[in-house]
């Protein structure tokens, strides 16, 4: 099975909201345990203004395809 994630649970995961964090990895660990996550180009887009200068070159290789 492959899984889109959404915007919104890499957000909660990245911004660590205390409400959506938790339920959000949750979701996460259990779509790739049960196959493929996969994030499109657009949802990268609207990530990036949330991550650090130097995260946003390492951000797309640390190991999300699997």
């Amino acid at each position: 099975m492959v899984t889109a994630v959404d915007t919104s649970v890499l957000l909660d995961v990245l911004l660590n909201d205390p409400r959506h964090s938790g339920p959000s990895i949750a979701a996460l660990r259990q779509a790739a345990n049960e196959g493929s996550l996969v994030i499109c180009e657009t949802a990268l887009a609207e990530i990036v203004p949330t991550l650090a200068p130097p995260d946003v070159p390492q951000f797309p290789s640390v190991g999300w395809a699997g």
